[in-house]
């Protein structure tokens, strides 16, 4: 039976949950990605491009880029997101999957990313950082993929993190750890200095090669 995945958002968990999907499941799937933007920012960089050290261009790529990947794009303004029948409004449009990513209240409708809220033992919520809606995604995508072939495990996010720190003048500091440790989250930080500035330099690179 064919499926439609709609992947509401232009973001990075909404990007990464589109591809993972693309790459798993077979091409009778339809994933749908809906966002009124035209372009991705990948937003760990918008630091550089407030201080003059990148473009806006250098740092977002087209969202339609995705149409190569198999992955339709649909732009719009939502106007209206009904969970229980996992019906959108796009524009005047109407759009049904039989998954929905990013909204609560039923099931097969998936949270990530900065719509969710995420208490801690330590009584502070989980950071809204894209490191966590990209981690967020690949475990919405697994468990979409398996609830769809029947192929595989299912999983769920370990609150596991990562993040640069720029202070700088070139240097930038690097921080990783387990967000849902107990009693609080564990996390190591490695001293700022011209390697980890230059990681974030090289990362941002990745990024937006591996997803466009």
């Amino acid at each position: 039976m064919n499926q439609t995945i709609l992947v509401l958002g232009g973001g990075a968990g909404a990007v990464v949950t589109a591809v993972e999907l693309r790459k798993t499941l077979a091409k009778n799937h339809r994933i749908v990605l809906v966002d009124r933007e035209e372009r991705h920012v990948f937003a760990p960089s918008l630091l550089w491009l407030m201080t003059g050290d990148r473009t806006a261009e250098k740092i977002s790529r087209p969202l339609d880029r995705l149409a190569r990947r198999g992955i339709e794009v649909e732009r719009g303004e939502i106007t209206s997101i009904d969970p229980v029948s996992r019906r959108v409004e796009v524009n005047g449009r109407v759009l049904e999957g039989s998954f929905l990513v990013v909204s609560l209240g039923a099931e097969r409708v998936y949270a990530i990313g900065d719509v969710t809220g995420i208490p801690l033992k330590a009584g502070k919520p989980l950071p809204k950082a894209g490191v966590f809606a990209h981690r967020q995604a690949s475990v919405v995508a697994r468990n979409i993929t398996q609830a769809i072939t029947g192929r595989g495990e299912t999983t769920s996010f370990d609150g596991h993190g990562e993040c640069f720190v720029e202070v700088g003048d070139g240097r930038a500091g690097f921080g990783s750890g387990t967000f849902y440790a107990e009693p609080a989250p564990v996390v190591r930080m490695h001293r700022p200095g011209l390697r980890w500035h230059w990681g974030k330099v090289l990362f941002e690179k990745y990024w937006l090669r591996r997803w466009f």
